[in-house]
């Protein structure tokens, strides 16, 4: 399995393993996962493959989820949102989390900025 991501239901930029951040942007590889149909929230580190501290998310056609994406957040930008249980699903990143120009993920955390500016 290579490098696959989904984007935040919050800002629309990818989950980031925490080997693809730096310093000001390391806050968006912990995030909020619901994966609709087994009706589950996980919570942690994406590690840039798939998986939630070591949990994978099962959404490949092959397994039950039938290709159904999960919603995926930020935690930082779930806990703006006031942490909604489930929204949208979200879109597969282009970039797969990884592939990106570094100055489009130069953001400060919302939760460190008032009223969540700077996503």
């Amino acid at each position: 399995m290579g490098f696959q991501s989904w984007e935040c239901v919050g800002c629309g930029k990818s989950m980031l393993s925490p080997d693809a951040t730096n310093d000001k942007n390391r806050w968006m590889s912990e995030v909020v996962v619901y994966e609709p149909l087994e009706q589950r929230q996980i919570a942690g580190i994406y590690d840039g493959y798939g998986r939630v501290n070591g949990d994978i998310l099962a959404t490949d056609p092959g397994w039950p989820y039938s290709g159904k994406d999960p919603s995926c957040w930020h935690r930082s930008c779930w806990q703006v949102a006031g942490e909604p249980e489930m929204s949208r699903q979200s879109s597969r990143s282009e970039d797969q989390g990884w592939f990106f120009d570094a100055s489009d993920y130069d953001h400060e955390d919302p939760q460190a900025t008032k009223g969540g500016e700077g996503k």
